[in-house]
């Protein structure tokens, strides 16, 4: 992980990762490795979806059905993602056991 660290801090995508509360050394460089060049989305919504987290919308005429996650994507990267947000609520002083109601 040292190694992957070290090739990574000349990149722009590290430091921007790194300079967010929570992501540590290995977040970052796993990050960089999931996702690849961030510039090939045109927008955020793009990224949610290659990630997984978009949101699924059902709706029939007047009927409208709970809003659920897609399960379609990067699997590894929404784990990534999931663990980064646990640890980010951790740093803020929130219980642990609040990380195992978020999916």
């Amino acid at each position: 992980m040292k190694q992957m660290a070290k090739l990574s801090e000349g990149r722009k995508e590290y430091v921007v990762y790194r300079s967010i509360p929570g992501i540590g050394d290995s977040t970052a460089c796993r990050l960089i490795g999931e996702i690849g060049d961030i510039r090939r989305f045109q927008n955020a919504k793009q990224l949610n979806a290659y990630a997984g987290i978009d949101i699924m919308r059902y709706q029939s005429g007047n009927t409208q059905y709970r809003d659920c996650m897609n399960k379609r994507g990067n699997k590894h990267l929404e784990k990534i993602l999931y663990f980064m947000v646990c640890a980010m609520l951790m740093a803020k002083g929130k219980p642990e056991s609040f990380c195992g109601l978020l999916l």
